[in-house]
């Protein structure tokens, strides 16, 4: 694989203090090489077994070596090729001549079990190395003018090229040696890549470059790209599997929208343009956690600014014209700068990354810090820096986003291997303006969101900030700016982020925060192509929204076109459940949503459609029009369940005998389960005035320890009683109740009915 000499090439000194021969079996030997000039196909069982090295005597190694030879120009491997080609190559008379050749093949009488002689053979060849390391860590131990962690260095490496035999068993022994020297070459990279020093980087670098035979520096990078790549772990996945790691999950954003955790982004442009006046806006706003035109900062993050282009004087009147410097020492705290880095010093950024746990690297620019790169900006291996990064942004979680120049005519400079390499690129230029500073920004690329958007930016003369006024529409005179995150947006996201992890489908989104359906469905796109919001639909019918890791867990939504009703709905007939409307003095501030941009309801007392008020209960015996419709928020009469009506479905059932009449039931389904904005507190207090007007004396009771209520006798347990009267005092709902004590009152906001 390598040109590096390993252990199975040295010769092999053996001084054992008992005198022992070391491992091996000149009978079995024999009847490997006697059984492949026999049979002409048993050297293709062994080839990848067994090396020339591992016989013990040397004129078998000469023998194999013939065999594997002839074997490669494809010619037979039979006593006269094998004689002819020893012959030749001025051994024949080495290994004992050509009667030595007529004696393997007279001794052997099959060739069968060569692949399982082979086996034999390397195992005694590896415990003859082992006998030899032992001598030679011996030796090393003496060794007085090596320094002492090279001497551990090598002893290390002829250990795992031992060692690491034992975790290859299932493999070829060739196919183990070269798996051994690629974890050894791995090895020796790592350690030249936690080298801070670019000088000693650079010594170690040439040193493993003879070590391992590679011709130029460039062989060297070829070969630390394909260790990049080879240090994760391949494998595959069914799709069930995939949809098990990877299923739910959704972009992180640190600035919603812009930069994702763990991405690489580019954002290119003409100089003077003010991109680095931009970064410095985005980064203001993430350290201090405050939003960006709009844009959402989720937490305050921390920042390396790599600036390595404009000098420490230029970018010091940057920050203090941005007002950084004013900031308070905790927002300040979260911002480091880095002015003296280029790509190759790794290992610093990574003791950076380690020391302060940064969320964010600006790299300011590509260009500055790649200048002490072999490569010319058009070279593909040019954009090599950005694979490193990755593997450093996926090892520490966290992103970058690099600043690079445009050419000429706009397109970013360099190799497109740039753009290739990149999970986003930006582009900015300044737009004619004449009342004020503007610039256009397009998103050129992404892997997160919609791309070849143009994003309109104002310049803020007063603090030397960039502000998005909007996304670009037309061009032209026809060019308009649209409003990105509108106040309805808005509250869509408050309330996804309020329920993190739960999916809403659209219906039910647009039904809870009162949007009309066209308009819930516009948001709720924009907000998707913008990766505002998250979607997914599985094996759903329909897809759900979400922020955060989506539980996969919860409900599926039912099929909306057919009758039938999906698990985990619950079926229920209509008679089961009534209409219920939330009462407008909720207990539980912190779960309430305020939909400012909303129309809100007024109660009409003149108005019978009012909906402060439930509606009267349907007739059981009229059944030509269902009470419910999609949509509605019932209560379970029995359970106090709050739910969400999914479906319904009247079903003509015909008379069981003939004198039986045809009859229609109603079912619904409803979804039990996304109202997690609701207490168990709420449920009750919501569910006393429906059970006050169905219940009928003579029904039994269960009077629950709840400790959200006042008004009711408290019970250390729970106490069964049959309904005798029915009470409202004050908006509350009691049941006088008799029980095993005679006479008691319940709040009816603490009782369970059980029949």
């Amino acid at each position: 694989m390598f040109a590096y000499k390993n252990l199975s090439e040295k010769e092999l000194n053996f001084v054992a203090a008992n005198r022992l021969l070391p491992p091996q079996n000149v009978e079995i030997e024999e009847g490997i090489l006697g059984g492949i000039l026999l049979d002409p196909e048993a050297i293709d069982r062994v080839t990848d077994i067994l090396v020339p090295e591992a016989f013990y005597v040397p004129a078998h190694q000469h023998i194999y070596k013939a065999a594997l030879e002839l074997n490669n120009q494809g010619k037979p491997k039979d006593l006269i090729n094998v004689s002819a080609w020893l012959k030749e190559a001025g051994l024949l008379e080495t290994v004992g001549g050509l009667n030595k050749l007529v004696q393997l093949v007279e001794r052997t009488v099959s060739a069968v079990n060569v692949d399982a002689l082979a086996v034999k053979v390397i195992e005694h060849y590896v415990q003859r190395n082992l006998i030899h390391l032992g001598n030679r860590i011996q030796s090393l131990g003496y060794e007085s003018n090596a320094p002492l962690t090279d001497v551990l260095a090598q002893v290390e490496e002829e250990t795992l090229r031992l060692t690491s035999l034992r975790d290859k068993a299932n493999i070829s022994y060739q196919k183990a040696q070269s798996q051994i020297e690629l974890e050894i070459l791995t090895r020796d990279i790592e350690r030249v890549e936690k080298l801070e020093s670019p000088f000693m980087k650079k010594l170690e670098t040439k040193n493993l470059m003879k070590k391992w035979g590679l011709k130029s520096e460039k062989e060297f990078l070829d070969l630390h790209a394909r260790w990049l790549e080879a240090s994760n772990k391949k494998r595959s996945y069914s799709l069930d599997e995939y949809l098990q790691m990877h299923g739910g999950k959704s972009v992180n954003w640190l600035l919603d929208g812009w930069i994702p955790e763990k991405s690489i982004t580019v954002i290119h442009s003409l100089g003077g343009t003010g991109k680095t006046t931009l970064i410095n806006t985005l980064a203001k706003s993430l350290i201090t956690g405050t939003d960006w035109s709009k844009y959402e900062v989720s937490r305050p993050v921390k920042i390396l600014w790599v600036q390595t282009d404009q000098g420490p004087t230029v970018t010091n009147l940057l920050l203090d014209r941005q007002g950084f410097f004013a900031l308070s020492s905790t927002e300040k705290d979260r911002q480091r700068i880095l002015d003296d880095w280029y790509v190759e010093e790794y290992a610093v950024l990574e003791r950076e990354l380690d020391e302060h746990q940064y969320d964010l690297v600006i790299i300011d620019s590509l260009t500055s810090v790649s200048s002490n790169l072999i490569f010319r900006e058009n070279d593909q291996e040019f954009a090599r820096p950005l694979a490193r990064l990755r593997h450093i942004a996926n090892k520490k979680n966290c992103a970058f986003l690099i600043l690079h120049h445009s050419g000429k005519g706009g397109d970013m400079r360099g190799t497109t291997a740039i753009y290739n390499a990149a999970d986003q690129v930006w582009k900015m230029e300044r737009v004619l303006s004449s009342d004020k500073t503007a610039a256009n920004l397009t998103i050129e690329k992404s892997r997160f969101r919609e791309d070849k958007k143009i994003y309109r930016l104002n310049f803020d003369t007063e603090d030397s900030v960039w502000i998005a006024e909007g996304q670009v529409v037309g061009s032209g005179e026809s060019e308009t700016i649209e409003e990105t995150v509108s106040p309805a947006l808005k509250s869509i996201l408050q309330f996804l982020k309020t329920h993190q992890g739960v999916g809403f489908e659209r219906e039910e989104l647009s039904h809870r925060l009162s949007i009309n359906d066209n308009s819930c469905k516009r948001l709720l796109g924009d907000g998707v192509r913008q990766g505002l919001i998250n979607s997914f639909k599985g094996a759903r019918q329909r897809a759900v929204y979400y922020l955060g890791q989506l539980n996969l867990d919860q409900p599926d939504q039912p099929d909306q076109s057919g009758s039938e009703f999906s698990d985990p709905l619950e079926t229920v007939d209509i008679q089961a459940v009534e209409p219920c409307y939330e009462a407008p003095d909720q207990p539980d501030q912190q779960n309430t949503i305020n939909v400012s941009d909303q129309p809100q309801k007024t109660s009409d007392p003149s108005d019978p459609s009012d909906p402060s008020d439930p509606p009267d209960p349907p007739d059981p015996e009229d059944e030509e029009t269902p009470a419910l419709k999609k949509g509605d928020r019932v209560i379970d009469l029995h359970s106090k369940k709050l739910g969400f009506v999914k479906n319904v479905e009247r079903r003509h059932h015909k008379g069981t005998f003939k004198k039986d009449a045809d009859y229609i039931t109603t079912k619904v389904a409803v979804d039990y389960g996304n109202y997690t904005d609701l207490t168990d507190a709420d449920l009750l207090r919501l569910a006393a005035p429906y059970l006050y007007k169905y219940l009928k004396p003579g029904k039994t009771l269960q009077a629950l320890k709840h400790e959200d209520h006042k008004g009711f006798i408290r019970k250390k347990g729970s106490v069964v009683g049959t309904i005798r009267n029915l009470a409202e005092k004050n908006g509350k709902y009691y049941a006088t109740v008799e029980t095993d004590n005679g006479l008691e009152q319940y709040n009816l906001e603490a009782v369970e009915v059980l029949d």
